[in-house]
Order: structure tokens, then C-alpha cells, then sequence
């Protein structure tokens, strides 16, 4: 049976910046450049709608509940992204 590794911390860290294109990879891959496309599509899409509520509702941009609850999800992605991690680790560790 093999010894399960440790959750690196500073790797998931990683995982998440390079996701989400705070730093690049070099060469960044095909795969991932794909991936960023839809993840760069979407994160427009929302700050268009953030736009549109705020021009709707007569709110200044950086209103305080709207940049709570882009704060929130980008906390919320940031967690979701960490426990991808860490369920894909557990699943490279288990021995079937």
C-alpha cells in the first residue's frame, strides 16, 4: 500500500493563479489556452451583467453589496478550485 503524500498548499495556490491567468504558464498549453478562453468568456459575461444591473438600478460600479457579491464568488471560485485539488490528490493516492 502506498504512503499518501501531503496536500501542498503553494501547489494549489498555483493551480489557481495559473487557472485563472494571474500568472502565465511558459509555454502555456493548448488545453489550458482553451480552457482560459471559456473562463475569460465568462468572467466578460459577468461583468457585463454588473454593468447593466448597475446602470439599471442607478448604482455606482463599485457599489457595496455588488462588489460583495463579486467578492463572493471569486472567494467561492477560489475555494472550489482548492478542493478540485484536493479531491483529485485523494483520488491519485487511493490504491484500487
Amino acid at each position: 500500500m502506498s504512503e499518501k503524500k501531503p496536500l501542498d498548499s503553494a501547489r494549489m495556490d498555483l493551480v489557481f493563479e495559473l487557472l485563472h491567468g494571474f500568472i502565465e504558464a511558459d509555454p502555456p498549453r493548448e488545453v489550458l489556452a482553451e480552457e482560459r478562453k471559456e473562463i475569460d468568456a465568462l468572467v466578460d459575461k459577468i461583468y457585463r451583467h454588473w454593468l447593466r444591473l448597475c446602470n439599471r438600478g442607478g448604482l455606482e460600479f463599485e457599489d457595496r453589496d455588488m462588489v460583495g457579491i463579486i467578492d463572493a464568488y471569486e472567494q467561492m471560485n477560489y475555494l472550489v478550485a482548492r478542493l478540485m485539488y484536493k479531491q483529485g490528490h485523494l483520488d491519485g493516492t487511493l490504491s484500487v
